[in-house]
């Protein structure tokens, strides 16, 4: 405590001497000597003590924090300080923090709105600050024999697993539902519309979501804005949009004479993490980052964002685009493309999910398009009502005069803004952007669709116009065109014609780090996959997975149709020794039922781009 000077302690502190004026006695003479700290500095130094102890406004004690605090205890600064810390206490264990939760990677989160969790401090040498037990499913620990201060978690349940499943060998596209999946309903829906989709309160599905963000040096994905969030644009030419999907486990494979596919939050026997949550040192991330739409360069930068038409890339470009933005970036890798697949196969309960979404895969490329009318500067083309039929409002077309199907000598990437009846036989395609003078040699041809043409769509998958045609982009819980719209670059794949056995073979190559990718060239850090697959083009029937990299897949089989098995198509090499071929999946534009998330194509080089190829950051 801060004491006064009181008059006991100038007791016995007189003076002796004799006075430089004469008559003053002995105790005049002390009280002159002590006349500036009696009158001056004890005054001053007590009113100190006073204001600092006082209780009123604006006093000293107030100003430096010792003054009374409503609903505080204590009179010194450190009793309130205590009394402020036990507070706090209280208040984050009853009030501000929602949830506390234990995350796929063992690690202790908090939550303050129940949904962005964050992870409570560890120290230097990584254990959690605040020690905690998980109880196991079933069994208890009394109360007496808890370790104080710590936490303890009661499992409640088991965590669920949700699955599809086919009988092996069956030529059966729709599965059967299983586990905590049965019983469950996934719609995707067209437009603004809402469909009933249990999926959408299940994790990981529930967990997908929109972000801004870019990758650090070190390769990481920094989030700066979810969707819904201030800042968040999915147009902005300067911000990347991704999804972000949580880590969970798998298991896909052959099980009790069943194929099956099956998804849970929590580590199950025999299932593995997702793959696009392991990094290329195998360490394991709570999420992965894949973009939202195709790939576009402008201003000679790479971008993933709404409003801008995507370009053809083969291998090398696609790299060479990514890394515009950085060595540490990449082309999409396989391990995203296989865990959209799962994630889809295993909600909507079928391996043709061109039957629940057909993506923009029947728009017409073809010769017969052309005008059958002159005009100058005009911004639409008359062609025979039949085929216009075949195009709706707000796909993309280009207008050629050069007899090629893959030409825009009159107009590029122009989108369908109406489509009218000009007489009995033909019909107009108006279009957008500068006029243009059509004589009767141009034709129209379509294109792949510009980049956020599927945002309006209300439900968490579906598409701007009728699912079941095949005009139209789909969007799969963020990601726009999963399939569809355009043979999408595979980064960490190629293959390589080489002669084994005295016959020329193509021999596929995975690199476990798509960034270490050099340009046209199989390297030493490229591993051979382990799987023998289909050297025939067609319809899929099986797959099959490496052993050391097992969401790396590969066709094995063929001998489907687009409503059986895995309904989609592979393309395979035909044979040229020592060329290197590129990876594409997905399908085009016009590929009709050949496409979806199990279409392949591996027979087009590394350093082509075909005018249907594209590319996604990854």
């Amino acid at each position: 405590m801060i004491k006064k000077i009181n008059e006991a302690d100038l007791e016995g502190l007189g003076v002796i001497g004799q006075p430089d004026i004469p008559g003053l006695s002995a105790l005049e003479m002390q009280q002159k000597v002590e006349e500036v700290a009696r009158s001056g500095i004890i005054p001053a130094y007590n009113a100190m003590v006073d204001d600092l102890q006082s209780p009123s406004e604006g006093s000293g004690a107030a100003n430096v924090g010792s003054a009374p605090i409503a609903g505080l205890a204590g009179v010194t600064v450190q009793e309130k300080l205590q009394s402020a810390m036990d507070a706090l206490n209280r208040k984050v264990g009853a009030e501000q923090i929602k949830e506390i939760r234990i995350n796929q990677l063992g690690e202790l989160e908090y939550s303050y709105d129940g949904q962005n969790f964050f992870p409570i401090a560890a120290d230097v040498m990584g254990a959690a600050k605040v020690p905690y037990v998980v109880i196991p499913l079933g069994e208890s620990i009394p109360p007496a024999q808890r370790v104080p201060d710590t936490l303890y978690f009661a499992t409640l349940a088991q965590a669920g697993v949700y699955g599809a499943r086919w009988a092996e060998g069956s030529p059966a596209s729709a599965g059967e539902r299983v586990g905590d999946a049965a019983g469950m309903v996934a719609n995707a829906g067209v437009g603004g519309e809402t469909v009933q989709n249990d999926f959408d309160g299940v994790y990981p599905w529930a967990g997908r979501r929109r972000c801004n963000g870019y990758r650090g040096s070190d390769g990481e994905f920094v989030v700066t804005a979810y969707e819904g969030e201030a800042g968040y644009s999915q147009t902005d030419p300067d911000k990347l949009v991704y999804v972000e999907t949580p880590l969970f486990y798998y298991f896909d494979g052959v099980k009790d004479g069943y194929e099956q596919k099956l998804i849970s939050m929590q580590p199950q026997p025999g299932f593995l993490p997702s793959p696009a949550c392991v990094g290329s040192d195998g360490s394991l991330r709570s999420h992965s980052y894949s973009a939202a739409y195709l790939m576009a360069l402008e201003d000679g930068k790479a971008t993933s964002r709404a409003g801008v038409f995507s370009q053809p890339f083969s291998l090398d470009s696609a790299m060479a685009g990514a890394r515009t933005l950085g060595a540490q970036y990449a082309a999409m890798r396989m391990a995203d493309h296989y865990v959209d697949a799962l994630l889809m196969t295993v909600e909507f309960a079928t391996k043709n999910l061109q039957s629940v979404m057909a993506g923009a895969t029947s728009l017409p490329v073809t010769t017969n398009h052309k005008a059958v009318a002159a005009e100058t500067g005009v911004n639409r083309i008359a062609i025979a009502t039949q085929y216009a039929e075949l195009y709706v409002p707000g796909c993309t077309i280009e207008i050629t005069d050069d007899g090629s199907t893959w030409g825009n000598s009159v107009a590029a990437n122009r989108r369908v803004t109406a489509i009218a009846q000009r007489d009995a036989q033909s019909s107009y395609l108006y279009f957008d952007g500068d006029p243009v003078d059509i004589t009767t040699d141009c034709m129209a041809v379509a294109r792949a669709w510009i980049n956020g043409a599927a945002d309006g769509v209300a439900a968490t998958s579906g598409s701007p116009g009728a699912n079941a045609s095949g005009k139209y982009p789909c969007v799969y819980r963020g990601k726009e065109n999963p399939y569809g719209n355009g043979d999408q670059v595979v980064a960490d794949l190629m293959s390589r014609w080489e002669e084994v056995d005295g016959a020329p073979k193509q021999v596929m190559y995975f690199l476990p780090d798509a960034t270490k990718y050099v340009e046209s060239t199989l390297t030493a850090d490229h591993k051979k996959v382990d799987i023998a697959f289909a050297t025939v083009g067609g319809y899929i029937k099986t797959t099959g997975h490496d052993a050391v990299y097992p969401w790396v897949w590969l066709p094995t089989q063929t001998g489907g149709s687009n409503a059986t098995y895995y309904a989609d198509q592979f393309g395979p090499s035909s044979a040229q020794n020592g060329v290197k071929m590129k990876v594409t999946v997905g399908g085009v534009w016009y590929g009709a039922g050949a496409c979806g998330p199990y279409y392949m194509q591996t027979g087009n080089n590394i350093f082509s781009p075909r005018a249907t190829d594209r590319a996604r950051l990854g």
